[in-house]
C-alpha cells in the first residue's frame, strides 16, 4: 500500500515485480504495470497482471551462475598472478587485433625494468634482442602468427637494462585464429638461460 501511495504521489506509470504465496505455499512471481489514478472516490489502481516466475528464475539461475564464474575467473587470475610472481619466467601477449603486446612483471624484472618501460606497439620488444637473432626469431613469430607453424621455440640474447646481453629461451604459439588462418593472439613465455 505505502507503494502505491507513492507512485500515487508521483503520477508516474509503474511496473511493480513482487512475489505472493499461494494457497499450498508456493511462491508466484508477478509482474503488475499499472498507474495510480485519483478518482472522486479516491485512489484506483489501473493495472495489468503477468506471471513472470519463470522468467525470475532463469534470470536469478543465469546471475548465479554468471557470479559462479565470476568468482572462479577471479580465483584463476589470482592464481595466475601468484605463480607468475613467483617464478622468473617471462611472459608477453600479442594482440594482433590492436597490435599490442603485453608483458608480465616477471618479464620486466628479468630485464631489471620498471613496469611499462618496454615498448608495447607490435613486436617494437624485439629492438632488445640481438641483432644476430632478431631475423630468425622475428620469421618464426611472423610464421606462428600467420598459420605456418604451430608454435616457435628458440634460444636467442635479449638486452637487460644495464647493457647486459641475457640468453633466453622463448617459447610461443598462437591462440585462436581468423577465417583467414591468421592467429588472433600469440602467447610466449622466456626463461633466463644466462
Amino acid at each position: 500500500a505505502r507503494e502505491l501511495m507513492a507512485m500515487a504521489a508521483s503520477s508516474q506509470r509503474y511496473p511493480l515485480e513482487f512475489e505472493i504465496r499461494r494457497k499450498d505455499g508456493t511462491a508466484l512471481a508477478c509482474r503488475y504495470w499499472g498507474e495510480v489514478v485519483q478518482t472522486p472516490a479516491g485512489l484506483r489502481l489501473i493495472a495489468a497482471a503477468e506471471n513472470v516466475t519463470e522468467f525470475r528464475d532463469e534470470r536469478l539461475t543465469r546471475e548465479a551462475a554468471l557470479a559462479k564464474q565470476d568468482a572462479a575467473l577471479r580465483r584463476s587470475n589470482e592464481r595466475f598472478a601468484l605463480a607468475m610472481d613467483a617464478i622468473s619466467d617471462g611472459l608477453w601477449d600479442w594482440d594482433l587485433a590492436t597490435d599490442t603486446s603485453y608483458f608480465s612483471p616477471g618479464y620486466y624484472r628479468m630485464l631489471g625494468m620498471a613496469l611499462g618501460g618496454l615498448e608495447t606497439s607490435g613486436l617494437g620488444w624485439l629492438s632488445r634482442v640481438h641483432p644476430d637473432d632478431r631475423t630468425s626469431l622475428e620469421t618464426a613469430i611472423r610464421e606462428c602468427a600467420a598459420g605456418h607453424r604451430t608454435h616457435f621455440e628458440g634460444e636467442y640474447r635479449l638486452q637487460a637494462t644495464s647493457g647486459a646481453w641475457l640468453w633466453v629461451l622463448g617459447r610461443g604459439r598462437p591462440l585462436g585464429r581468423d577465417a583467414q588462418g591468421q592467429a588472433l593472439r600469440v602467447l610466449a613465455t622466456q626463461v633466463d638461460i644466462t
